[in-house]
């Protein structure tokens, strides 16, 4: 078991995908980025499958945006997670999420 579980997994919805930059897809495939219909095929995934690997009061940080955070919040509480802390950029947009692995208990999202 681990402390922390840190993922940058595909998060842009599949519609926004071509409004990403072009240099954007110099280096690497759509596969990067492409994070489903709503962003989140990827992300439920992972918030899934990392109790397997987190010890209790361990945490999930992930890279996300826009307003998946709330989007996954059924995910988080079914999965044993916590405490979610949303974070943000100076523009506050939506960058990434820590969630803490309780194993129960409702996500508190902030």
């Amino acid at each position: 078991m681990v402390d922390v579980v840190v993922g940058v997994v595909p998060y842009v919805p599949s519609g926004s995908m071509a409004f990403l930059p072009r240099d954007t897809f110099a280096y690497e495939s759509a596969l990067a980025y492409d994070g489903g219909d709503d962003g989140t095929s990827i992300l439920r995934r992972v918030i899934r499958e990392s109790p397997g690997f987190l010890r209790p009061g361990g945490a999930l940080v992930l890279e996300l945006g826009g307003d998946e955070a709330n989007a996954l919040r059924s995910d988080f509480e079914r999965h044993g997670f916590g405490e979610v802390v949303v974070f943000e950029d100076d523009d506050g947009d939506v960058r990434g999420v820590e969630a803490t692995f309780f194993r129960s208990g409702p996500a508190m999202i902030r």
